[in-house]
């Protein structure tokens, strides 16, 4: 909930944009909501998604393409590359800066970037779960995947067959979660 001033505001239709984003800005608990009578102005976004990144959700389709705003937010919170104008999911910068902070971004990030070899590393490096994300290729890459099962062994089910089937990698899988076995493929069992 939002502070009684900041609800006040944010329900003004002549509210001043600075006393808003004073307010937004104090307030620990800003509700991404109370944006909607504000979102095409830059700045209240701008607060806005500087503290709470999934706020982007509820910005003008004009701010959600401004890479400002967007590395912001995804800066804030990687996740909310989600509600990025699509150019934005595949911008490289925006995209490595969103999977470093969370790396399920992945998700939201263009095919191209999924199918990019330095996006699905940094992504896997912080959370092996995350080569689920990444194309078809990547997740027959060697060193991706041992990369993703050094982190979360049970990401091996990601993997492609063949490398389900690769001695090192299972081992590597097991190592880090023994759990892993099951889903190693029945030539390594």
């Amino acid at each position: 909930a939002c502070t009684s001033r900041l609800v006040e505001l944010c329900g003004a239709r002549d509210a001043n944009p600075a006393e808003l984003l004073a307010a937004a800005q104090q307030d620990n608990m800003f509700s991404a909501r109370n944006l909607l009578k504000w979102r095409g102005n830059r700045d209240v976004v701008l607060a806005a998604v500087g503290h709470t990144g999934a706020a982007l959700e509820f910005a003008s389709p004009a701010l959600r393409a401004d890479r400002e705003v967007v590395m912001a937010a995804v800066w804030q919170n990687g996740l909310a590359l989600e509600f990025a104008a699509s150019a934005l999911q595949g911008n490289k910068d925006i995209v490595l800066t969103a999977v470093r902070r969370r790396a399920p971004a992945l998700k939201f990030a263009s095919s191209k970037l999924q199918d990019d070899r330095e996006v699905v590393l940094a992504a896997v490096r912080f959370m092996g779960d995350s080569l689920q994300y990444a194309s078809l290729r990547l997740r027959g890459d060697y060193e991706v995947v041992q990369t993703a099962v050094q982190r979360k062994g049970v990401a091996l089910q990601h993997a492609t067959q063949e490398l389900r089937g690769h001695r090192d990698v299972v081992l590597t899988a097991v190592k880090q979660d023994g759990v892993s076995l099951v889903h190693a493929s029945s030539a390594d069992r």
